[in-house]
């Protein structure tokens, strides 16, 4: 029916689109093309949108997201409105999208999973009386409110929601987090280092000494503060001319965004490895396995390390966090300062001013 299209459509424009859209009639046609001077940009934008994450990988997280509200629902007494808002059926669809936007924020963008369905069952009994207080009168739906609404339903149901753990299947695509990351680098560019592939384009051999420094510049970049965070994303070029000879070297086109060139590892992987991505991947988690990390970091990098696709080019992203205090490289603390440095190794002077950025 019609207004389950425009309800799915609104929805997917939430999934994919930052800010999160106003909600309208006019609105929904601009996404379309239709109406208004703007409705040109807005479609565009949503089209691109889609492109980036690839309709497949939409589709598989909307199907998801409904699915576990099904399982949410699933042989109760009272229906989803119902339990939400009880009799009072008043703009039902909307309390439905807050529902659907809190759990992809929390099923999705923060990669949790549900532990317990009756807790969060419980937890929506009347949520339109407090949390979901949507504000009346007129067809249109702002933005602004849209969005306080979802982060405070989500913080309602986070409770009932447990990290997944590396075997758990993963629905996001990552193409939001990767711009997220490239646009962030321009400012806080010691978190953030870049490769442009794993093998030498020279000689052809895998270049070890280049794996191990990933490894020892992750921990470096988690070394700057307690709760900081480090990503290496291989895959993505900062120079033009770096773009240009992995294209001549793979045959292997590159995407711009801003400064930077996204080529993929998309050659290594079908000239070394047949083409076989979960050899690729597994080389990396391998040799992750082998690297001079203690074994709580090590679990944590090998559960977060991801193969995104991003316009049909597949880049690495690894990430390490330090939530459980300095990490330890080979039996030293290295911290970094700068994009272009090379992680350093803490002195003996240092160690006191270095460890108390750690304390809890």
């Amino acid at each position: 029916m019609s207004l389950d299209e425009e309800q799915i459509a609104d929805i997917l424009a939430a999934m994919v689109l930052s800010p999160i859209p106003p909600s309208n009639v006019s609105v929904l046609d601009e996404y379309y093309g239709f109406k208004t001077v703007d409705s040109e940009t807005r479609s565009k934008k949503i089209e691109d949108a889609i492109s980036a994450i690839t309709p497949e990988v939409l589709e598989s997280q909307f199907l998801y997201v409904f699915d576990e509200i099904r399982r949410i629902f699933h042989n109760r007494n009272k229906s989803i409105i119902g339990q939400m808002v009880g009799s009072r059926l008043y703009r039902g669809p909307r309390y439905f999208q807050l529902l659907f936007l809190a759990l992809h924020n929390l099923l999705v963008k923060e990669e949790k999973k549900i532990e317990d369905y009756d807790l969060v069952y419980n937890k929506l009994s009347n949520i339109s009386n407090v949390t979901m207080n949507i504000a009346g009168g007129g067809g249109w739906w702002a933005s602004k409110e849209k969005n306080e609404l979802i982060q405070a339903t989500s913080a309602v149901l986070a409770p009932c929601l447990v990290d997944r753990n590396m075997d758990d299947p993963m629905y996001y695509s990552y193409a939001t987090e990767l711009e997220t990351l490239l646009n962030q680098s321009k400012t806080e560019n010691s978190q953030y280092d870049f490769k442009q592939g794993l093998f030498d384009l020279k000689t052809e051999v895998l270049n070890e000494e280049l794996i191990n420094k990933i490894f020892k510049t992750l921990t470096a970049m988690a070394n700057t503060d307690n709760k900081a965070v480090g990503y290496v994303i291989i895959g993505v070029a900062d120079k033009f001319e770096d773009a240009e000879k992995i294209k001549n070297k793979y045959g292997e086109d590159y995407v711009r965004r801003g400064t930077f060139y996204i080529n993929g590892v998309d050659g290594e992987v079908k000239k070394y490895y047949g083409g076989n991505y979960d050899k690729y991947f597994s080389m990396i988690k391998n040799k992750l396995q082998n690297a001079p990390i203690t074994e709580h970091y090590r679990r944590q990098l090998g559960a977060k390390i991801r193969m995104v696709n991003y316009y049909n080019k597949s880049v690495i992203i690894l990430k390490l966090t330090s939530d459980n205090g300095a990490v330890m490289y080979d039996k030293a603390y290295y911290t970094r300062i700068g994009a272009n440095n090379d992680p350093v190794a803490v002195s003996a002077e240092e160690m006191p001013a270095f460890f108390a950025k750690f304390v809890k």
